[in-house]
C-alpha cells in the first residue's frame, strides 16, 4: 500500500511555558476526594498534550526543564519543612516529571534533578514508601530510582552520610537492597533499577566492597536459565540490563575479571530457540560489552580514514592542509596497519567466542536483535588487529549465501553499513561488499502469500548511504556506476515506498558527498523523497527520465526484463509493461530489439506453470511491439511466427480457463490481442489466427469478473477497426452472438455483451444495424419485470448502450428512427428514472438511476448540439425536468450530486421550452458547471427547496423532498429540514403560494401514501409540519383526512404477519396522533386512536405511545377539553407498558372514561 505524507509541524521555540507553569500551580490545591482525583487526570492530560508536541524536537525543552522539575518537586518536597503528605499530588507529580522525562530522554533528563548531599535520605525514604506490587503508580518508583542514580555520583563517600545510630542499616546497604528489590519488577522500574546498579556499583569505593557479592547473586538466576530450570522471567531482564550497564561504564581492570564467568554462561544458551526479543537482545548486548572489556580502548589505527569531515574543521584549514588532507587523508595508516602493540591477546578465545555469538545474532528473527548484533560487530572490530579486523569482515560476507534467509540478508547489510561508517572495510575488501550489496538490493522473495525483501533493500541502501560518508570519492570511483545504477532502479521500480524514498536519500547523499555520480544533480532534484512517494509516477513518468540518460537507459531496461516481469504482483508487472513500453521509446531499437523483445518473448513461450512469468512476458512483449511500431521500426519475423505459436498454444492447453491462471492468461491474451491491432501487425490473411483471437475475445467478454472483462472490451475496437474492417461475414457474426448474449441467462454475459455493443467501432456497423441493436436491447430491458429482477449491472449496462448506440449516429438517422428513440426515451424517462430496488446490499436500483439519468442529460444535450427539432417538444423537456427534480433532493449523495449536476448542465443547454428557465436561474446565480459540489446538503437543500412556489415543479419536488426531511441520516434530515422551514417561513408572507405549497404536499400526500417505499417518510414529514406549526392555520377537515388515511395504513399492518410488520411505521403514525392533538377539531379522533394503539400487541409500541401521549397532553393541555389530564398522565408515567396485554387491558376503561371517549 502507499503511504501519505503526513504533516509535522516544527517549532522554534517552547511556547507554552506559562500554560505548564500553570498547570503546576493548580497541582497544589488538590486534596485527596474524589474531584480532586478526577481533576488531577484532567491536569496531566492537558500537560501531555502540551509536551507530546515537542518529542520530535525535544531540546526545545532544555532552557525551561530545570524550573519545571523544581516547581514539580516543590509540591511535595522542600527542604528543612515538614512534607506535604497528599497521595494525589505527589503521584500527579511525579506522572508528569516522568512524562517530561519520556519526551526528553532519560540521561539528559536527569541531570535537572537536584543532587545535593541532603537530598539523599528524603529520596530513600521515599521510594522505601513505595511499592513493588503498585502497577498503576509505577511512575514514583521510576523517578526515584532515576534521582538516586544521579545522586549516587557525589564526590564522597557514602559512609560519611550513615548515621551513628546502631540500629540504622547503612545507606550503602539501603542503596544495594532497593536495587536488588526494583531489579526483579516487570515494567520500567527495572530498567531505572539497572541503571541505578552501574552508576552505583562502579563507584571506586563500591565496587571493592559490592560488585562481587551482587555478581555472585546474579549468577545463580542465570544459571537457572541457562540450565532450563526456570523460564524468562521478568527478573533475568533486569539482571541483563544491570551487567550491561555495569560493563558499559565500569573501569576495563575492576570488571574483566568477572567477564569469562558471565560469558561462559550466556554463551551456552541457544539464542536460536528463544522466543522472548527482550532476552535475546539484552545477551547480545551483554555479550558485546564484555567483548568490549576484554580489548583495549584503543581504535585501531588500520582502520580507513576519510580524513576530517566536519564543516567547520574544513573551512578552517589552510591551503597546505587541504593539500595535506587530500595526499594522506584519505588513506588508512600504513605504518600503523601491522602495528598491534594496542591488541590484547590474552583473552582472545573469549573475544572469539564473543563474535561468534554477534554473527550468529546477524540471523535472528528479530530486527532489534540483529541491529544490537551489527553495532556489537563494528565496536569490537574497532578494537581488534588489522588481521583478525579482516577476518570477522570476510566473515560477514560469507553470510550472503542464497541458502540463507531474509534475515541473515538484512543482519549482514546492517552490519556492513556499520563496518563502513567505522572505516572498517579496507578499499581493498570494497569490491565485495559492493557485490553484496547491489544483491540485497534487489532481493525480494516470495513466501506463501506474501514476500519478504523489503527490510534487505532497505538496509542496503542504508549500506550506500554510509559508502557515501565513509569513503573518498576515489576509492569510490570504480564502483559509481554500479552504485548509481541500483540505486536508482530501487528508487523507480521498487514495490514499497520506504524502499523508493531510502534508494533517493542514498542517492543524493552520494551526489553530495562523492560529487562524480553521472549526470547526479539533474536527477536529484526530480527523482526526490516525495517524487517517488508515489508508485505508478516512479514507474511510468520518473524512469522515463531517469531513462533519458544514456547512462542509465539500458540498465532500466535490463533490470524490468530481468527482474520485474516475473515479479509476484500483478500491479508490478502490469506497470512494468508499461514502463517497458514507455523506456523502449528511448532506447536504442537494436537493444529493444536484440535483448529485450527477444527475451521476452522466448519466455513468453514457457510453460504454463510458470504462469507469472509467462504473464508479465506477454505484457511486456506486447507493449514493447507498439512502442516499436510507434518509432517506425521494424518487427522481426521471427516475433510475428511466435505470436501466433503463443496463441495457438493457448488454445491448445486451454489456458484461459486455468483454475490456477486462467485470469493471468485473460489479462496477458486481452493486451496483446489489443497491442498487435494497434501496431497492425500483418496478420489480416491470417483467418485461422483472426477467428482464434475472436473466440478468446468471446470468452473473455463472457468472464464474470468486470475488471478482467474490461481488458478485452480495450483490445475490441482496435481489433475489429483493423482485422475485421473487411470482412462482413465475420462483422455480422460477431454483432449477432454478441446481441443473443444479451438474453443471456447469466447476468455478467449480459454486461459483457451490453459494454462490448458499446464498444465495437463505426466500420463495424451497417445501415441495418442501430436499429436492430436499439430493438434488441429495449426489448431486453421491456422483458425484465423491474420491481422483482434485481438484474441491476445488466439494465445500468443495457441504457448506457442504449444512449451511447443512439448518439454515435448521424442526426439525419436519428431522425429516421424517430419512433424508436421515444419509446427508449419513454423507458428511461418512465421507468429507469424510478427503479428503487432493493437487495442485500440495500438500494442497488441506485446505479439504475443514475445510468437512466446520466443517459438523458446526454441525449437532450446530443439533440440540443444537432438541433434534432423533433424531440424539442414542450411536453417532452418538462417531462424530463419533472422526472429530474426529485433525484436532485435525495437523500443520496451520489444520487444527488449526479441528478444536480444534470439539472444544471440541462438547465444552461440550448434546449427549449425549459419550465420556469428565468426563475431557476436567477435562484442559481451563483453556481457554475463543474464547479458546484452538489453532495453538500446544505447547498443543494437550500437552492432546490426555494423552487418549491413554481407551479409546474412543486408536486414533484415535494415527492423528492419527504425522502429526505423523512430519512434516517442525521445530517440530511437536518439540512433538509433547514431548508424546507426557511422556504415556508417566506412564503407564509405570501398566502396564495403557501397554500398552493401545502396543499400540494396533501396531494402528494394522498396520492403515494400506498407506497411502500414513500409511507413512512410522508408521515414523518407531516409530522414534522404539524410539528412546527407551519398547518395550524390550515382546514382541519383536509388534516382529519389525511389523518384517516394513515389510520387506514396502521389497520393494514395490524392486518399482515407480525414477523412482516413495520415497527417505526406504527410508531410514525402514533407521533403524528400526538402532535395533531394541537388542533381543535380533531384532538378526539386523535386520542381515540392513540388509546387503540396503546393496548395493541407490540411492547416497543406501547411504550413509545405512551412516552409519545403524555408529552403531547402536558404540551397540549390548553387544547384539549379535559379536567382529569392529571390522572391520565400519571396513569401513562405510572405503568410499566412492556406487561402483558391481558394485565393492562384494564387501564383501557379507566382511559376511556377519563378522555371521555
Amino acid at each position: 500500500m502507499e503511504d501519505t505524507n503526513a504533516s509535522t509541524v516544527f517549532y522554534d521555540t517552547f511556547c507554552e511555558k506559562e500554560d505548564v507553569l500553570q498547570i503546576i500551580d493548580e497541582m497544589k490545591m488538590l486534596t485527596e476526594d474524589y474531584d480532586s482525583i478526577i481533576k488531577a487526570e484532567c491536569l496531566y492530560d492537558k500537560l501531555r498534550f502540551v509536551l507530546d508536541k515537542y518529542q520530535q524536537q525535544p531540546h526545545l525543552l532544555d532552557p525551561h526543564i530545570a524550573i519545571f522539575v523544581q516547581k514539580l518537586l516543590s509540591n511535595f518536597y522542600v527542604k528543612d519543612k515538614e512534607q506535604n503528605e497528599s497521595m494525589t499530588i505527589f503521584r500527579l507529580s511525579m506522572k508528569c516529571l516522568y512524562h517530561l522525562c519520556k519526551v526528553r530522554g532519560f540521561k539528559t533528563f536527569i541531570r535537572y534533578f537536584p543532587h545535593e548531599v541532603t537530598d539523599i535520605e528524603p529520596v530513600l525514604s521515599l521510594l522505601a514508601k513505595q511499592s513493588t506490587e503498585d502497577t498503576e503508580n509505577w511512575e514514583s518508583s521510576y523517578m526515584l530510582l532515576l534521582w538516586l542514580s544521579i545522586l549516587v555520583k557525589l564526590p564522597f563517600h557514602l559512609k560519611r552520610f550513615d548515621t551513628c545510630d546502631g540500629d540504622n542499616v547503612p545507606i550503602m546497604q539501603r542503596i544495594l537492597q532497593l536495587i536488588k528489590q526494583y531489579l526483579v519488577v516487570y515494567g520500567k522500574s527495572s530498567e531505572a533499577a539497572a541503571f541505578l546498579c552501574a552508576r552505583f556499583l562502579t563507584r571506586p569505593e563500591i565496587t571493592k566492597e559490592c560488585l562481587q557479592p551482587f555478581i555472585d547473586w546474579c549468577l545463580p538466576i542465570l544459571e537457572s536459565v541457562v540450565s532450563g530450570k526456570s523460564k524468562f522471567t521478568s527478573t533475568v531482564t533486569g539482571i541483563l540490563l544491570a551487567l550491561a550497564y555495569i560493563f558499559k561504564v565500569g573501569r576495563r581492570d575492576d570488571i574483566i575479571k568477572f567477564g569469562p564467568t558471565i560469558l561462559e554462561k550466556i554463551s551456552t544458551l541457544n539464542l536460536e530457540k528463544q522466543k522472548h526479543e527482550c532476552f535475546v537482545k539484552l545477551v547480545v548486548k551483554l555479550s558485546q560489552r564484555i567483548g568490549l572489556s576484554f580489548l583495549k580502548l584503543k581504535i585501531a589505527p588500520w582502520r580507513y580514514s576519510r580524513g576530517k569531515r566536519c564543516l567547520i574543521d574544513n573551512l578552517s584549514l589552510t591551503s597546505q592542509d587541504c593539500n595535506s588532507t587530500k595526499e594522506n587523508g584519505v588513506k588508512y595508516n600504513e605504518e600503523d596497519e601491522d602495528d598491534d602493540e594496542g591488541f590484547d591477546d590474552s583473552h582472545l578465545s573469549e573475544v572469539e567466542t564473543v563474535i561468534e555469538m554477534l554473527l550468529l545474532s546477524l540471523k535472528d528473527k528479530s530486527t532489534l536483535v540483529r541491529w544490537s548484533a551489527a553495532k556489537g560487530i563494528g565496536r569490537v572490530c574497532e578494537r581488534l588487529s588489522r588481521e583478525m579486523g579482516r577476518q570477522v569482515v570476510h566473515s560477514v560476507f560469507e553470510l550472503c549465501t542464497p541458502r540463507e534467509s531474509d534475515c541473515t540478508m538484512h543482519g549482514v547489510c546492517l552490519t556492513l553499513a556499520e563496518l563502513s561508517r567505522r572505516g572498517l572495510i579496507l578499499p581493498e575488501d570494497l569490491g565485495e561488499a559492493v557485490n553484496i550489496v547491489k544483491k540485497a538490493l534487489i532481493y525480494d522473495e516470495l513466501k506463501g502469500s506474501f514476500s519478504v525483501g523489503a527490510n534487505v533493500r532497505d538496509a542496503a541502501c542504508y549500506v550506500c548511504w554510509a559508502f557515501a560518508r565513509a569513503y573518498d570519492k576515489d576509492v569510490m570511483k570504480p564502483y559509481v556506476n554500479d552504485i548509481a545504477t541500483s540505486l536508482l532502479v530501487v528508487a523507480v521500480f521498487d514495490r514499497e515506498v520506504n524502499c523508493r524514498r531510502a534508494a533517493s536519500a542514498a542517492f543524493q547523499e552520494n551526489v553530495g558527498r562523492q560529487g562524480n555520480f553521472p549526470n547526479g544533480i539533474e536527477i536529484l532534484t526530480t527523482v526526490d523523497h516525495f517524487a517517488v512517494g508515489c508508485r505508478k509516477q516512479a514507474f511510468l513518468e520518473l524512469s522515463v527520465f531517469v531513462g533519458s540518460f544514456s547512462t542509465y537507459t539500458k540498465p532500466l531496461i535490463i533490470h524490468l526484463v530481468d527482474h520485474k516481469v516475473h515479479h509476484w504482483d500483478w500491479d508490478i508487472r502490469d506497470l512494468t509493461s508499461k514502463a517497458l513500453h514507455k523506456l523502449s521509446m528511448i532506447a536504442s531499437p537494436d537493444i529493444v530489439r536484440n535483448e529485450v523483445l527477444s527475451k521476452l518473448v522466448e519466455n513468453s513461450c514457457c510453460s504454463a506453470v510458470f504462469s507469472k512469468l509467462k504473464h508479465g512476458s506477454i505484457l511486456g512483449a506486447a507493449n514493447v511491439i507498439h512502442a516499436l511500431y510507434l518509432r517506425k521500426e521494424a518487427i522481426p519475423e521471427n516475433v510475428l511466427e511466435e505470436i501466433k505459436s503463443i496463441s495457438l498454444n493457448f488454445k491448445e492447453k486451454n489456458l484461459l480457463r486455468s483454475p490456477e491462471s486462467g485470469e493471468l492468461m485473460k489479462h496477458a491474451m486481452s493486451v496483446l490481442i489489443e497491442k498487435v491491432s494497434l501496431s497492425k501487425l500483418n496478420f489480416a490473411n491470417d483467418n485461422e489466427l483472426i477467428e482464434l483471437w475472436i473466440d478468446f475475445l468471446k470468452e473473455i467478454i463472457d468472464y464474470v469478473d468486470p475488471s478482467i472483462r474490461e481488458y478485452a472490451l480495450c483490445a475490441l475496437t482496435p481489433f475489429c477497426d483493423h482485422y475485421l474492417r473487411d470482412d462482413q461475414m465475420l462483422k455480422d457474426r460477431f454483432i449477432a452472438h454478441l446481441l443473443s448474449r444479451v438474453t443471456s441467462a447469466d447476468e455478467q454475459a449480459k454486461c459483457g455483451a451490453l459494454d462490448a455493443l458499446c464498444r465495437i467501432p463505426d466500420s463495424m456497423l451497417t445501415a441495418d444495424s442501430p436499429p436492430v441493436i436499439l430493438e434488441a436491447v429495449l426489448h431486453f430491458l421491456r422483458s425484465l419485470n423491474f420491481s422483482q429482477q434485481k438484474q441491476t449491472n445488466a439494465k445500468a449496462t443495457a441504457i448506457n448502450c442504449l444512449s451511447h448506440t443512439i448518439i454515435r449516429l448521424n442526426p439525419i438517422v436519428i431522425f429516421g428512427l424517430g419512433d424508436v428513440i421515444n419509446d427508449v426515451l419513454s423507458f428511461f424517462l418512465l421507468t429507469a428514472m424510478e427503479d428503487y430496488t432493493r437487495g442485500s446490499r440495500g438500494d442497488i436500483g441506485l446505479m439504475v438511476r443514475i445510468a437512466a439519468i446520466e443517459a438523458v442529460k446526454n441525449l437532450s444535450l446530443h439533440f440540443a448540439k444537432h438541433e434534432i427539432k423533433r424531440f424539442f417538444t414542450g411536453a417532452f423537456v418538462t417531462n424530463v425536468f419533472t422526472r429530474l427534480l426529485p433525484h436532485c433532493v435525495s437523500p443520496q449523495d451520489k444520487m444527488r450530486a449526479v441528478a444536480c449536476g444534470a439539472f444544471f448542465e440541462l438547465l444552461h443547454s440550448s434546449l427549449p421550452h425549459i419550465p420556469h428557465q428565468k426563475e431557476i436561474q436567477e435562484a442559481f446565480t451563483f453556481c457554475s458547471v463543474g464547479d458546484t459540489d452538489w453532495r453538500k446538503e446544505s447547498l443543494s437543500y437550500s437552492l432546490f427547496c426555494k423552487l418549491l412556489p413554481l407551479r409546474m415543479l412543486t408536486n414533484c419536488l415535494w415527492t423528492g423532498i419527504v425522502m429526505s426531511v423523512g430519512g434516517m441520516t442525521a445530517s440530511i434530515v437536518k439540512h433538509s429540514r433547514e431548508a424546507l422551514s426557511s422556504t415556508l417561513m417566506n412564503l407564509k408572507s405570501v398566502d396564495n403560494d403557501f397554500d398552493y405549497v401545502c396543499g400540494t404536499f396533501f396531494t402528494v400526500f394522498k396520492e403515494n401514501v400506498s407506497s411502500k417505499r414513500m409511507c413512512e417518510p410522508l408521515i414523518i414529514t407531516l409530522d414534522y409540519l404539524i410539528s412546527t406549526g407551519f398547518l395550524d392555520d390550515f382546514d382541519n377537515s383536509v388534516i382529519t383526512n389525511v389523518l384517516q388515511l394513515c389510520w387506514s395504513q396502521y389497520e393494514q399492518q395490524q392486518s399482515i404477519d407480525v414477523k412482516k410488520c413495520n415497527v417505526k411505521k406504527i410508531i410514525a403514525i402514533a407521533n403524528l396522533y400526538c402532535n395533531s392533538l394541537r388542533f381543535q377539531g380533531c384532538y378526539k379522533r386523535c386520542l381515540t386512536y392513540l388509546v387503540h394503539m396503546l393496548f395493541k400487541s407490540f411492547p416497543k409500541v406501547r411504550v413509545s405511545v405512551a412516552d409519545s401521549l403524555y408529552t403531547a397532553l402536558i404540551t397540549y393541555g390548553d387544547v384539549v377539553e379535559m379536567e382529569d389530564i392529571e390522572a391520565v398522565t400519571q396513569i401513562l408515567v405510572d405503568n410499566d407498558w412492556n406487561k402483558e396485554i391481558e394485565e393492562l387491558n384494564p387501564l383501557r376503561e379507566k382511559l376511556n372514561t377519563l378522555l371521555s371517549l
